[in-house]
């Protein structure tokens, strides 16, 4: 993933995938906590809640339970708050292009001026110019 937000939930495997991880950490504290809540509307709310975050953001998440909630599993939210965190992390680590350096070669920016007053040429009449057009 880019970066960009995902409409789809989280696969119901991989919820079941992360109950079962943090069943070995919290043990029946995560159980009462969601005690009454059936594990069909659970898995499904978790699964809605994470479908914007893949497998790295939830993978760092879990790292960082190991800080952020040592003794007791974390609520829906809390645990979406450490994907999200996961999520900057992930795309902070991107490389990125570098900025330009120095001025734009004269011929590059004259050429860039002669294709864009052709595209004003072919453009309709009800295009308005934008300030800086030259």
């Amino acid at each position: 993933m880019d970066g960009q937000q995902r409409s789809t939930e989280l696969p119901n495997e991989w919820v079941a995938a992360l109950f079962r991880r943090m069943r070995t950490v919290y043990g029946s504290k995560l159980d009462s906590m969601w005690a009454g809540v059936p594990q069909a509307d659970l898995f499904a709310s978790w699964a809605t809640e994470l479908g914007a975050f893949d497998g790295e953001d939830i993978r760092r998440a879990l790292v960082a339970l190991r800080q952020s909630h040592p003794a007791f599993p974390p609520t829906l939210y809390e645990f979406r708050q450490l994907c999200q965190d996961g999520m900057r992390a992930r795309i902070g680590n991107q490389r990125r292009l570098p900025a330009p350096r120095g001025e734009i070669d004269p011929r590059v920016r004259e050429r860039i001026s002669q294709m864009a007053r052709s595209m004003r040429r072919r453009a309709p009449a009800s295009l308005e110019r934008q300030p800086g057009d030259d």
